[in-house]
């Protein structure tokens, strides 16, 4: 058995979990303190929930959530006055363990800290598991007055917290809302209560959208009394305007903005700011076929793509703008009351990879829909009209391809009971729908039309089994997974598939296998006792595969009983360490991987090996 040191690091909380309301919380005790257990095993898991407060104080009326790691029904109780909660008739299998009440931050069992994934409980046949000790944090609070542009109390304001994290889809650290919203009383104070350990942006939201909103000048104010005299001045009006989104202390750029850092329980008060309004703009031109007749079906986005560092701000969440508009018949266009900043313009019409109405019939359009075409443009807006942009649309591509199995021993399943995905790997300012899944011919065959640019990984999955109820899959392609998407030998699994314009994708193959390569073993201390509450990180030896997101770097929580296990990774060499706290997707950032190389175990596996490496942690914790 190996040895590993481990360097312990202290970071950043992950998002934080949003705990429902007083009368959601009561009505959900209702539900489900009368919902019996859909499981008919003989296992029994039973606990506290407590604070995180030394020593621990019981929890009453929280809600504890028992899930299974797999298929199944997550059950729900509401621990009695002492804390207690229990779970009877438990199936074995593997679990997570989760409370929550108002005012806290939910807690796993095993975390560390809120809002972690925890330590999985591993439940076998009549095993009865108790004296489990969930914890979960008093939530810390961010109050403060909001007024408006002339410096009034401001009610009905929205404001809500946002933080850094690391996107599933791309690897990448980017800035979502999270950590709860509040909305300021008549003295506009607002207060965010339950929230979780970390570092956050305050955001001071909009109020109701009015458009561009023309201010009263002196100028106009003079005009209009010498128009009501029956004189024939002109009417002035002053700037189009409308508010923005202000980020504390008081600046509408997120990357000027300060964060507010809090602690368990802690309250920070005077968290002020004010409404802004600014000078906003408007986006003209023309939206045009490829031959250049007008596109008046076109559908049209602003999208708001602010740098930060070296990424971008998403801009699905509110933190940047997203408005809808059709040109008009003759193809033009007109978009008032853009905010100042950096935008991509785009046109899009149509969908991609629509389902076929039957096993193996080729993938294409409903009957009418328009081809998926696209158009983009980078405008920075200042407070001046944009005039004259032309957005010419371009057909998107075709990509296919076919299906090849690697048995070992079994016969190949049909490749017609499967579903092909190829989904965007979005970043800010991305034109990439999400693409609708096609399903192979009986050769295995497949074709996904009109794709627009952008960088796509594909998925492989059981499609439901004909004659059978919801829900239900192809029994023969269970144990497969899908090892390789390769195009002309290169494989794109590990840094997705660049779809360019006019330039198709052929000769895609997709390889799945029903022999994956593994990485397992046992993590223990240094008393041979199992370390559950430890993090294991399987990354490459190969700095080259630490760019996010890859399928060579990842992370599993081993369970109750130390067990871990890494399914279906490329073969190849890797590093193996433990860590004791892991942010949420941190492994993927090659800074974070860097301090534990020193410190890791080198192992190599081969291809469709099931590699064993028990890891024993040097001197215990």
């Amino acid at each position: 058995m190996a040895s590993l040191g481990v360097r312990v690091r202290i970071l950043l909380v992950c998002a934080g979990c949003l705990v429902p309301g007083a009368l959601a919380w009561l009505a959900a005790q209702q539900t489900t303190r009368d919902t019996p257990s859909p499981s008919a095993g003989t296992g029994v898991v039973s606990g506290t929930v407590i604070t995180d407060e030394q020593p621990g104080k019981p929890i009453r009326r929280a809600l504890v959530t028992l899930a299974p790691m797999g298929q199944g029904s997550a059950t729900t109780v509401v621990t009695d006055d002492a804390g207690r909660f229990a779970f009877a008739g438990i199936v074995a299998g593997r679990y997570t363990l989760n409370a929550t009440r108002p005012g806290y931050s939910s807690g796993s069992y095993g975390a560390t800290r809120p809002a972690r994934s925890g330590t999985p409980l591993q439940v076998g046949n009549d095993q009865s598991i108790r004296n489990l000790v969930v914890r979960i944090w008093r939530g810390a609070v961010i109050t403060g007055t909001i007024r408006d542009q002339n410096g009034e109390p401001l009610p009905s304001a929205r404001v809500s917290l946002a933080k850094y994290v690391y996107a599933v889809q791309n690897g990448q650290r980017t800035l979502q809302q999270t950590g709860g919203a509040a909305t300021t009383d008549d003295r506009g104070v607002y207060r965010i209560f339950g929230i979780a350990p970390g570092e956050y942006f305050v955001q001071l939201g909009v109020p109701i959208s009015l458009g561009s909103l023309r201010l009263t000048t002196d100028q106009s104010v003079q005009s209009a009394l010498q128009a009501g005299r029956g004189g024939s001045a002109e009417i002035v009006e002053g700037p189009p305007m409308t508010f923005a989104p202000v980020f504390y202390p008081g600046t509408t750029s997120i990357s000027s903005a300060t964060p507010i850092t809090v602690a368990a329980g802690e309250e920070r008060l005077g968290i002020d700011m004010q409404l802004q309004l600014v000078p906003t703009a408007r986006i003209e031109g023309v939206v045009v076929n490829p031959d250049g007749s007008p596109a008046p079906g076109a559908q049209l986005s602003v999208v708001g793509t602010e740098p930060i560092g070296n990424n971008e701000m998403s801009a699905m969440s509110n933190l940047a703008a997203m408005f809808g508009n059709r040109p008009r018949p003759d193809g033009s266009f007109s978009i008032p009351g853009i905010a100042p900043g950096q935008y991509t313009v785009v046109a899009r019409t149509g969908s991609i990879g629509r389902m076929p109405t039957a096993p193996g019939a080729p993938a294409a359009p409903a009957t009418g829909a328009p081809p998926a075409m696209w158009a983009t443009s980078e405008v920075i807006v200042s407070g001046q009209d944009i005039n004259g942009l032309r957005l010419q649309l371009e057909p998107g591509v075709t990509v296919s391809g076919r299906v090849a199995f690697e048995s070992a021993g079994n016969a190949p399943p049909d490749p017609s009971a499967m579903r092909i995905t190829l989904s965007p790997i979005l970043t800010g300012g991305a034109v990439a729908p999400v693409a609708q899944p096609v399903q192979p011919d009986a050769q295995g065959n497949f074709s996904v039309s009109n794709v627009t640019p952008g960088r796509y990984r594909f998925t492989a999955t059981p499609s439901a089994a004909r004659g059978a109820g919801p829900g239900a899959v192809q029994p023969s392609l269970s144990g497969w997974a899908l090892k390789s998407a390769a195009v002309k030998g290169r494989e794109t699994l590990d840094a997705g598939l660049d779809v360019r314009p006019g330039d198709g994708v052929t000769d895609v193959i997709l390889t799945l296998t029903n022999h994956p390569t593994t990485v397992s073993g046992v993590l223990q201390d240094g008393s041979g006792r199992p370390a559950p509450d430890y993090f294991i990180i399987l990354y490459s030896a190969d700095r080259a595969f630490w760019t996010p997101p890859s399928r060579r770097v990842v992370m599993a929580h081993p369970g109750s009983d130390g067990r871990f296990a890494f399914r279906n990774v490329p073969a190849g060499d890797y590093l193996l360490a433990a860590a004791t706290d892991v942010d949420q997707g941190e492994w993927m950032d090659p800074a974070f991987l860097s301090q534990f190389v020193p410190a890791s175990i080198r192992i190599s596996v081969a291809e469709g090996e099931t590699k064993t490496q028990d890891i024993r942690i040097a001197g215990g914790r």
